[in-house]
């Protein structure tokens, strides 16, 4: 009877405890749920953020494959515009020399003008339409003497075809060997002739910029301490130029430029100079970018060629004193990083820019000198290429006015401009 009752306790226990442990989950449960209906409109928030992210990503990567591609389509259309007038100026002096019967070019004084046009529009043509783009893009000589040669190339086998009569397949043979003989010839000369015209534009208007890192640190000590620690071991090591700069008429305020490069392009610009707001501080900036033939952008290996410069001077400078400390600043508008920026961009800049700086500089009664003998240089040029000077006459000429053309530049114009330098930093 005793056994039978304990069993019965123990069986209601049991019960009571299930019963118990139900109610719990049941609580739960309907706590997990009231905080998922709490949880989970921010969750969707947080979620329909972070696709709004993600798809603003998508479209700026979008935009920016158009506008590329925008570019690519603009620069084709400025190369073609100008092969018209190409074909012109070299094709109409070339039929009318060429003996097709020979394959024979004779060139006669008539056809200079024509040739001196072919050569000179091309640069200016290239100079003023990449300037005119923004941002700049280059048109290349190159691609236009290739369009050249395919159009002129088609000129002479027409009229190579219109000027013979055909009788036989040998005959054909012959006229088809002819055009291709001259169309290499005439691709190996312009291929040479657009390789100058293009290193021309090149100088003139500088490489096209896409983007550049910009790093940089600051040091706990006075920037002559870290030049002095640094010393010439460092810029041997990583093959440094080195040159001063000078951001205001003050002597004292001294930054230190270095630059380098490896051999497959990847450019690290580094400059040294006391901090803008404690002169106890030092300021290292860098600037790094990978160049090609036409512009320069970021790269991971001129990333990685900084970070190996930047350990390299912090191993330096912990050696020489453990209380130095090299620390990545977090803005980049002080004048040691803004010179940074802009000697790494020295490379874009349009030589006309730089030119008109200069000019700007010279006195005015040396500039009408310059400009009265640069008159005169291109009459004479003119004069000569439309048959009014015999050669001897233009070269005795042109031998005058460079000579004095230098002699306006010579000695007493430096000295004008150094006074000119001495003055204001005094």
């Amino acid at each position: 009877m005793l056994e039978v009752k304990l069993k019965h306790a123990t069986s209601t226990d049991l019960q009571q405890s299930q019963k118990s442990s139900c109610k719990k989950q049941n609580k739960f449960i309907k706590i997990k749920q009231i905080f998922g209906l709490t949880i989970f409109p921010f969750f969707l928030f947080w979620q329909s953020l972070n696709t709004k992210n993600n798809q603003l990503l998508y479209a700026m990567s979008i935009l920016e494959k158009i506008r590329k591609s925008q570019a690519t389509i603009n620069v084709f259309f400025a190369t073609i515009v100008i092969i018209p007038f190409q074909v012109v100026l070299l094709g109409y002096p070339l039929v009318k020399s060429l003996n097709f019967q020979t394959g024979n070019i004779n060139l006669t004084a008539s056809s200079y003008p024509y040739l001196v046009g072919y050569f000179v529009l091309t640069i200016v043509y290239c100079v003023l339409a990449s300037l005119a783009f923004h941002p700049k893009r280059i048109i290349s000589p190159i691609n236009v003497q290739i369009g050249t040669i395919v159009v002129i190339s088609a000129i002479l086998f027409s009229a190579e075809l219109m000027s013979s009569r055909i009788y036989s397949t040998s005959q054909a043979l012959s006229i088809v060997t002819n055009v291709l003989f001259l169309s290499v010839l005439l691709a190996v000369v312009l291929g040479v002739i657009g390789f100058i015209q293009f290193l021309i534009v090149l100088w003139a208007i500088g490489l096209n910029f896409e983007n550049v890192e910009r790093v940089s640190f600051s040091v706990n000590t006075k920037s002559e301490e870290v030049i002095s620690v640094l010393g010439d071991d460092f810029i041997d090591v990583w093959g440094f130029s080195r040159q001063k700069d000078n951001p205001s008429s003050k002597k004292k305020n001294i930054i230190w430029v270095l630059k380098c490069r490896d051999a497959v392009g990847n450019h690290v610009v580094l400059t040294i100079g006391s901090h803008p707001l404690d002169a106890n501080k030092t300021v290292i900036a860098t600037v790094t970018y990978h160049s090609t033939v036409y512009s320069i952008d970021k790269s991971k290996e001129a990333t990685e060629m900084r970070v190996s410069i930047i350990n390299d001077i912090s191993g330096r400078l912990l050696s020489f004193n453990q209380q130095f400390a090299l620390t990545k600043m977090d803005v980049v508008d002080d004048v040691v990083s803004f010179k940074a920026y802009s000697h790494a961009l020295d490379v874009t800049c349009p030589k006309t820019q730089i030119t008109a700086e200069f000019f700007r500089k010279i006195p005015r009664y040396y500039l009408y000198g310059i400009s009265i003998t640069f008159l005169a240089l291109i009459f004479t040029t003119i004069a000569f290429i439309f048959n009014f000077l015999d050669l001897n006459t233009f070269v005795g000429a042109i031998v005058v006015l460079v000579v004095a053309l230098f002699a306006e530049l010579g000695v007493s114009l430096r000295e004008e401009l150094k006074k000119q330098e001495i003055e204001e930093i005094d």
